[in-house]
């Protein structure tokens, strides 16, 4: 894993931080599952960005997993609308 897409995956978590409002009062996964879905876009600016987003929703998720939690990554139009996203 390069340095460069780490930094990346490490700054998109730290945008998604203040919006999901304190710490203490949000749960990820529990139990083995997680209740959220990885959203990723239907479409990119281009086609690398698309290629980065997919390699970090697949760290993302693989951080769920070595932590015994199982997520999905889904695209924008399969999202289930009543399921958080990240």
């Amino acid at each position: 894993m390069s340095a460069q897409l780490l930094a990346s995956c490490l700054v998109a978590l730290a945008l998604l931080a203040p919006s999901a409002g304190r710490a203490a009062d949000l749960t990820l996964a529990a139990k083995g599952k997680s209740d959220y879905q990885i959203v990723i876009p239907d479409s990119s600016p281009s086609p690398e960005i698309g290629k980065r987003m997919a390699e970090i929703a697949q760290l993302v998720q693989n951080a769920f997993k070595a932590n015994g939690f199982e997520i999905e990554i889904v695209p924008e139009a399969k999202r289930v609308p009543d399921k958080p996203g990240i």
